[in-house]
């Protein structure tokens, strides 16, 4: 079990590292993220509001949570203990 969650923890980390390093809506994550008004000028969409950029990107971080989570739940073993 500790294997299945080595490896499932290390490829959900390769796969998370190549979308923002390689996707487009990973590039203006992390520009929006360095600096707000140049990522404007570059064409990023940055008005206020929840544009689609940071909506995807929450989205990410929302789907990275419940794997991280999924694997913690592996570990874990729950004991229920019954009144007597």
């Amino acid at each position: 079990m500790q294997v299945l969650i080595a490896v499932g923890h290390r490829d959900f980390m390769v796969l998370l590292t190549f979308y923002i390093s390689r996707s487009r809506l990973g590039r203006a994550c992390r520009a929006c993220a360095e600096d707000r008004e140049m990522a404007n000028l570059l064409g990023i969409d940055t008005g206020p509001g929840d544009f689609p950029d940071v909506r995807a990107g929450r989205g990410a971080g929302r789907g990275s949570r419940r794997a991280g989570g999924l694997l913690y739940g592996l570990v874990i073993t729950i004991s229920v203990f019954s009144p007597a």
